[in-house]
């Protein structure tokens, strides 16, 4: 795929995005979502994957500094979040992997051991997907 964006757009849709963060540093959708399986088949009440994805879309776009706080504090509550536990598999690899993709340490609870192998088990240990809590 070659998909062109308007250069203008970018610098504008992260401003708006920067716009809705919270107090806490995390994101909610702020309208219906119809595919419950790109949050891990749960409600947004809980913040974290909403977060996880902005966090990722820092990553792809040069943030000017005065931006890269935003991303700091959306890190910032991720990382809490993975101290706190993350009860989904789904919450847990999409957090992981947003901060590591922003270059912040998963320096939690977890380590780097746990987190894997609470991944491969979660997983059956040979499926590279994991069974929803939320499954319908």
């Amino acid at each position: 795929w070659d998909l062109q964006v308007d250069s203008i757009i970018i610098p504008d849709s992260l401003q708006c995005l920067i716009n809705s963060q919270n107090e806490d540093g995390s994101f909610v959708e702020i309208a219906r979502v119809y595919h419950t399986d790109l949050t891990g088949g749960i409600s947004l009440t809980q913040y974290v994957p909403m977060t996880a994805y902005v966090l990722l879309t820092f990553a792809e776009c040069n943030l000017t500094s005065s931006d890269q706080e935003s991303a700091t504090r959306a890190g910032q509550y991720l990382a809490n979040a993975l101290s706190e536990g993350l009860e989904s598999n789904y919450h847990l690899a999409i957090t992981t992997y947003a901060l590591c993709k922003n270059g912040q340490k998963v320096a939690a609870a977890l380590g780097r051991d746990e987190i894997i192998s609470r991944l491969q088990n979660g997983a059956g240990g040979k499926f590279l997907q994991w069974k929803s809590l939320y499954s319908r």
